[in-house]
C-alpha cells in the first residue's frame, strides 16, 4: 500500500498505524516518516500468517537476513503449527511491530472459534 502527499510518499505506513498504541511504535512511525522526507531508504520487511510454524519463520529471516531495517507482521502469529511459544518469542526479539489477527484474536477468547477449521481451534 502507498499513497502520495505533496511533502512525501510513504509505503507500508497502515500496518504501522495500528500499534500506535506503544511508544516504540509511535517512535517507529515517526523515524519512518522522516526516512521518506529525507529521501532515505528504509526496507520493510513484511510477515503474515506465521500460524506458529518456527521452521518456515526461520527459513524467512535466513532468506531475508540484512536485507531489511524493520518487520512488521501482517497477524496470525499463532495457530495451526507447533510453536506459537517459539514464534511469538523471536517476533518480540526481533521488535516486530505486529497487528492482531483472527487467530490471534481466538486464541485470547476476543473472539468465537466456531467457524474456525477444526484444527486452528484452540484445545
Amino acid at each position: 500500500m502507498s499513497f502520495r502527499s505533496q511533502f512525501f510518499n510513504v509505503r507500508f505506513v497502515a500496518p504501522i498505524h495500528y500499534t500506535l498504541s506503544s511508544r516504540r511504535a509511535s517512535t517507529r512511525l515517526f523515524i519512518y516518516t522522516l526516512c521518506h522526507i529525507l529521501d532515505i531508504k528504509m526496507r520493510i520487511l513484511v510477515l503474515s500468517d506465521l500460524h506458529s510454524n518456527a521452521t518456515a519463520l526461520d527459513a524467512v529471516l535466513t532468506a531475508a537476513k540484512d536485507r531489511w531495517d524493520l518487520s512488521v507482521c501482517l497477524g496470525d502469529v499463532v495457530g495451526y503449527g507447533p510453536d506459537p511459544n517459539e514464534v511469538t518469542a523471536r517476533l518480540r526479539e526481533l521488535g516486530t511491530q505486529t497487528i492482531r489477527g483472527n487467530h490471534d484474536k481466538a486464541v485470547t477468547g476476543l473472539m468465537p472459534t466456531e467457524d474456525f477449521n477444526p484444527v486452528a481451534k484452540p484445545p
